[in-house]
Order: C-alpha cells, then structure tokens, then sequence
C-alpha cells in the first residue's frame, strides 16, 4: 500500500502540534482571530475599491468617494496592525513551544 502524500491538511499532524500549544491558549487564540480578522481585511480592500470605482467616481459622488476612502484607510489600518499582531504572537508561540 503506498504512502499518501502531499495532503494540504493532515489532522493527525495538527493534533499533535494543537497538544504542544496547550501551555498557551490565549496567544492561540489570539493568534487564530488575527489570522481571521486578517483575511476579512484582506477581502474587504478589493471590495471597497470596485465601489470606489464603479459607484463613486463614475457617478460623482465626492460624499461617497470620502467615505470609501475614509473606509479604505481604515481597512489598511486594520489589516497592518492585524499582520503585526499575528506574525508577533505566531512567532512567540512557536518559539514557545520549541522551548
């Protein structure tokens, strides 16, 4: 029987790298909601740029165009401080639990 190989998720595997974390739940977690906060930034950019585009410079709306791009701003603030947060606290704790 051949070995299976180059699975993208491997269950086995998280499970018995999710033990080692368990000394640290709260930066897991912490981590985890940066990983998803992030990419919910990383999907709102490309939305609020189609509406920019589509909506408020094609129509000529200047109240709209401040609002998506106060909306915008915000997005990329978030979006830096979310990847700042993650590649901290995911370096902490995989250097946590090496030790």
């Amino acid at each position: 029987m051949e070995k299976e190989s180059g699975k993208a998720f491997d269950l086995y595997l998280f499970k018995r790298v999710l033990a080692f974390t368990r000394p640290y739940p709260w930066t897991f977690l912490g981590t985890a909601v940066a990983a998803i906060l992030l990419t919910i930034f990383s999907i709102l950019t490309p939305l609020i740029l189609k509406e920019i585009i589509d909506v408020a410079i094609t129509q000529k709306q200047r109240d709209l165009l401040m609002t998506l791009s106060l909306a915008m701003v915000g997005v990329l603030i978030g979006q830096v401080v979310c990847q700042l947060l993650f590649t901290y606290y995911a370096n902490w704790l995989g250097e946590s639990v090496i030790m």
